[in-house]
């Protein structure tokens, strides 16, 4: 018969087995190794003509992210509209949106001089971070409440 004494912090096993007679207690199990996970979708921006720019393909290994410039089609733009879209079709309006924002711009410049950075990460569990603004510019979008779907494999 084997049993447990509880003295202060240390724990004595008795009734026949010694130090050495007894193996040591098996330590918990690792935990499991996270599995990878990946897109399960494209994610895209609306540009011109309703094409969509694939900025992270379908499959592709998380976390990952990319950061992407873009510029104006028009002169005096005020704003630069950021439209996230998630699928795989090569028109915009044929894939799910998933936002849709406006970034601010300097006043009164010709077409294609300003650089609007926008960076789209996606973590493991497919939270989505974006982050757009005009290079140089005052103000800047941030949000990362956003959620795709991811496949393990």
């Amino acid at each position: 018969m084997r049993w447990l004494v509880l003295v202060g912090s240390v724990v004595a096993l008795a009734a026949g087995c010694g130090r050495d007679a007894c193996p040591e207690p098996a330590s918990a199990p690792p935990p499991p190794a996270l599995r990878p996970t990946f897109l399960a979708e494209t994610l895209a921006i609306e540009t011109v003509d309703d094409a969509a720019a694939a900025l992270l393909g379908k499959g592709i290994r998380l976390p990952a992210s990319r950061l992407e410039t873009f510029s104006t089609a028009d002169d005096g733009q005020a704003t630069f509209q950021v439209a996230l879209v998630v699928g795989d079709a090569p028109r915009a309006s044929a894939n799910r949106r998933l936002l849709s924002i406006a970034v601010p711009l300097r006043a009164g410049q010709p077409r294609a001089v300003p650089q609007i950075d926008v960076l789209v990460a996606v973590d493991a569990r497919g939270r989505v971070t974006i982050d757009a603004g005009e290079r140089g510019g005052p103000d800047r979008f941030h949000r990362d409440d956003l959620v795709v779907a991811v496949d393990e494999r």
